[in-house]
């Protein structure tokens, strides 16, 4: 299990890469990602999720991964979420991206991986996040 230290750094982040380092507060970041994450897919549940996810969804995959992440809507298992993020990123979900490469970052679930980590965020970096652009910077350093 992570440390509060390290649970707050990824809510953090993971709002930061969804609003693009807009500014907010990280409770408004929040609110942002749940409301992009509930928009991006029309599954409304863990089980219509998964369906959608498995006929190659990846925005259904974004949000089971947001699901099993935050244990809103399904069971927190980080395991499950970076599997999930990792289908979405691949199918062009580049949020989903940053929520895998904070993973990657501080070893959530998977082992920690800077060099993957920063590939990733390079890639949410693609589609216009700013924070997620930074962040590759850093790694790459």
């Amino acid at each position: 299990m992570i440390g509060a230290r390290w649970q707050h750094t990824f809510a953090l982040g993971a709002g930061l890469a969804l609003t693009g380092c807009g500014g907010s507060s990280p409770e408004a970041n929040s609110a942002a990602q749940a409301a992009a994450v509930s928009q991006s897919s029309g599954c409304a549940n863990q089980a219509a999720c998964q369906s959608q996810c498995g006929s190659g969804d990846a925005a259904a995959c974004g949000k089971l991964g947001r699901m099993f992440e935050t244990g809103d809507g399904a069971p927190q298992d980080y395991d499950q979420a970076a599997a999930n993020y990792e289908k979405a990123c691949d199918g062009g979900q580049h949020e989903s991206c940053a929520h895998l490469a904070m993973m990657y970052d501080i070893g959530l679930a998977v082992e920690e991986d800077p060099q993957k980590a920063a590939e990733l965020y390079a890639r949410a970096c693609d589609s216009g996040n700013r924070w997620a652009c930074k962040r590759s910077e850093q790694l790459k350093r």
